[in-house]
């Protein structure tokens, strides 16, 4: 299925970017392809920073400063997103009235060029991680349809594992590791279940728990919890 390729795809560009950015930019170049999109926005909650695609820096920096005169409808299109099991549709978030007399959509969304957009909230864990916003220019054609909101959909697991592996503590690599145990260490230290990390590897749940197995007697631990504390430097690694 090309759901499973475009996952399997972002799981390895997440494993391989070497920053926050690198990943965004490229997993906005991805997604591009994917649902078809002319104008990006990859947004952490609480940062003043973010990677855009297709429109003008200026247009977020006007948002970042005047963020309290959009907050009621951003607001509203998270909850939405929310609602929706993660994706929603502007149109289906805010009805055409509230779209009108908006100041986010005079100021912002129209200047950027779009003329309909789907928002994305990341999660790991219950806790939201990021935000996307994807929006269509009007010489794509019509406004995102729901199946291209399904698609994204299916994609917000591993979106979200990317943003959180390049937000949270990062495993230090140890040299007696494969560069496969040493990647299941990232996954396992965000909390991932074996049939998780098995869906972010392309493998099998049992496959993981026998790897893990291996990395537990390497590290010299017995529980996940203490292979994590030894992976991120918290417990005294034996000498090679």
């Amino acid at each position: 299925m090309d759901s499973d390729r475009h996952a399997l795809e972002l799981a390895d560009l997440a494993t391989r970017a070497t920053s926050r950015d690198e990943l965004r930019r490229e997993t906005l170049a991805r997604l591009e392809r994917i649902v078809g999109l002319d104008v990006a926005i990859a947004w952490g909650f609480g940062e003043d920073e973010a990677t855009i695609a297709g429109f003008d820096l200026a247009l977020w920096q006007r948002f970042r400063a005047h963020s309290s005169r959009y907050a009621g409808d951003v607001g509203a299109l998270l909850e939405g997103a929310a609602r929706a099991r993660g994706v929603v549709r502007d149109v289906d978030a805010l009805d055409a009235r509230r779209r009108e007399a908006s100041p986010f959509y005079a100021e912002i969304v129209r200047p950027a060029g779009s003329c309909g957009f789907l928002t994305c909230v990341l999660e790991v864990r219950g806790a939201r991680v990021a935000a996307l916003q994807l929006g269509r220019a009007r010489r794509r054609g019509p406004v995102f349809r729901s199946r291209e909101a399904e698609a994204l959909r299916r994609l917000l697991p591993v979106l979200a594992l990317g943003e959180a592996i390049h937000t949270r503590p990062t495993p230090t690599p140890d040299a007696r590791l494969t560069p496969r145990e040493n990647e299941l260490l990232r996954y396992l230290a965000l909390g991932l279940t074996n049939r998780e990390i098995a869906l972010a590897c392309g493998t099998s749940p049992n496959t993981v728990r026998n790897q893990l197995a291996g990395i537990f007697r390497k590290a010299a631990v017995s529980t996940r919890s203490e292979l994590v504390a030894w992976s991120l430097g918290a417990l005294d690694r034996p000498a090679r």
